[in-house]
């Protein structure tokens, strides 16, 4: 009970402040110098190029045999999925798109599939027709989830791209990446900082806004993503752990943990992504 009180005054605290914003102090205080930007975008390529990410452009889409586990914390059920819990996933996803699939391979919902084309989410119950629907929880996780998979490509070409210094966090060496939109003030779009091993040119964590959301948050909400057990597929590499936690990781309290047991590259034919003939191919756009 007192967790849940001692959340609800933090709640009340946050929903007070504005938007928050990630940049450091110096960030905020020197703006965006060339030589930042172009070291920024140097260190974001490093981590492209180490991962073989434009690799999966030769495959054009991919699956993922996955576990996606959620956690209460503060009292809260925050888990957008339908069903049960933690239940073994077949994700298919058409690379540097929001357009993918989720088909359950395991529990009462085995067989069901949720998918997103152009932001147009829809639903195949246990093989009968498929239907739209409008579900703001499935509109939201599923391609969140493959944003976060593909985030260092994703964020390549972002307009706005600067490193922030470096930061030892739980006693690694970090260099730190800042990337947004429109521009480095706090606006409706999303602000990531990227911390890289420069040891291994990897995004081990990355702390982000959550400007839209399925669920009410404050404005000045934000998380923390942790990726560990990487692994080479084809020359790719993937982390196949990706932990979250609600602000920063520092007191352990992790929201939801993604685990992916397999992952086939070009495995299946691209149509079955794209069900609808009368929806637009948006790509890597995102809809107002």
């Amino acid at each position: 009970m007192k967790k849940i009180v001692a959340y609800a005054v933090l709640i009340l605290l946050l929903s007070a402040c504005g938007l928050k914003d990630l940049r450091s102090k110096k960030l905020i205080a020197d703006g965006l110098s060339e030589q930042n930007v172009e070291k920024g975008k140097t260190i974001l390529k490093n981590v492209v190029t180490q991962q073989n990410l434009k690799k999966l452009e030769d495959y054009g889409v991919y699956t993922l045999i996955a576990k996606d586990e959620w956690y209460k914390q503060y009292g809260m059920n925050m888990n957008p999925w339908p069903g049960e819990n933690g239940v073994l996933l077949e994700i298919q996803s058409a690379f540097n798109t929001f357009d993918s699939r989720v088909k359950w391979l395991e529990g009462p919902m085995k067989s069901d599939i949720y998918g997103i084309q152009s932001w147009q989410a829809y639903h195949i119950p246990n093989n009968e027709d498929i239907k739209k629907i409008t579900d703001k929880k499935i509109e939201f996780i599923i391609p969140t989830m493959q944003y976060f998979i593909e985030l260092p490509y994703r964020l390549m070409n972002a307009p706005i791209i600067s490193y922030m210094g470096e930061e030892n966090w739980n006693g690694n060496d970090y260099q730190r990446v800042f990337v947004s939109w429109d521009s480095p003030e706090p606006n409706h779009n999303d602000q990531y900082i990227l911390y890289i091993n420069p040891e291994t040119n990897r995004v081990e964590r990355t702390t982000y806004t959550i400007r839209d959301n399925f669920m009410w948050t404050p404005k000045n909400f934000y998380g923390t993503a942790v990726y560990s057990d990487f692994k080479e597929i084809e020359g790719i590499e993937l982390p196949h752990k990706m932990e979250v936690f609600p602000f920063d990781d520092t007191d352990g309290k992790i929201v939801h943990r993604f685990t992916i047991e397999q992952v086939e590259l070009g495995n299946f034919d691209k149509n079955i992504l794209y069900p609808f003939n009368d929806l637009t191919v948006i790509g890597d756009a995102k809809v107002d």
